[in-house]
């Protein structure tokens, strides 16, 4: 067993090894975006509607009391993100 098969049993660095392959394939949006909708549903807003900017630069900057960022504000950052990407 090679050096690299024993790093790769742990599951930590095994998962991590998956995650940069998935990136390296160029398809991380695709894996990154795993609820679509959701942001839409917790902010309240119907999913025909854009989100206002003014509202996702709001939800981007939620924290929780203890400092962790929500699962609402990851999804508003990626959404600020994507909406920076030119559309072929």
């Amino acid at each position: 067993m090679s050096d690299y098969d024993k790093v790769a049993e742990d599951s930590f660095v095994g998962g991590f090894l998956d995650t940069l392959d998935k990136l390296a394939s160029g398809k991380w949006i695709q894996h990154a975006i795993k609820h679509e909708g959701s942001l839409h549903q917790e902010l309240g807003i119907p999913e025909d509607e854009k989100i206002p900017l003014s509202v996702l630069q709001a939800a981007a900057n939620k924290e929780t009391k203890s400092g962790k960022t929500t699962k609402e504000a990851r999804r508003a950052r990626l959404a600020l993100t994507l909406r920076k990407m030119h559309h072929k």
